[in-house]
C-alpha cells in the first residue's frame, strides 16, 4: 500500500517519542517521510499527504483529529485532506500515537 508523507510543525516535535516516526518498526509499513514543516498548502499540491500541528488550523475542506499522544501535554491535530482521514495508514499513525 502507499505510504504517506507526513509534515511535523517544529512545535510538536518535543512533544513526540524520541526519533519518532523512525522509533519504532510498526510505522515503517505506514510512513514514508517525515519533514519539519506546518504549509497547509502542500497538503493540497499533494506535497504532503498529512500535517502533524500543535494547534488546529481551522481550514475549510481539510479534516482535522485531535489526538492524545501519550506522554504529551494538551492535543496533536493531525490534519489530511478529507480522501485520506480515514485510510489504513491515517488510522494507523493515530493508533500509534494515542499508544
Amino acid at each position: 500500500g502507499r505510504k504517506l508523507s507526513i509534515g511535523l510543525s517544529p512545535h510538536v516535535i518535543d512533544r513526540l517519542p524520541k526519533g519518532w516516526p523512525r522509533h519504532t518498526r510498526f510505522l515503517e509499513a505506514y510512513i514514508r517521510e517525515t519533514r519539519v514543516c506546518e504549509d497547509v498548502e502542500l497538503l493540497w499540491s499533494n506535497d504532503l499527504d498529512a500535517l502533524l500541528l500543535g494547534d488546529q488550523t481551522r481550514h475549510s475542506g481539510l479534516y482535522e483529529q485531535e489526538v492524545y499522544a501519550s506522554n504529551t501535554s494538551g492535543p496533536l491535530f493531525f490534519v489530511t485532506r478529507p480522501g485520506l482521514a480515514r485510510c489504513r495508514q491515517s488510522r494507523a499513525v493515530i493508533e500509534e500515537l494515542e499508544r
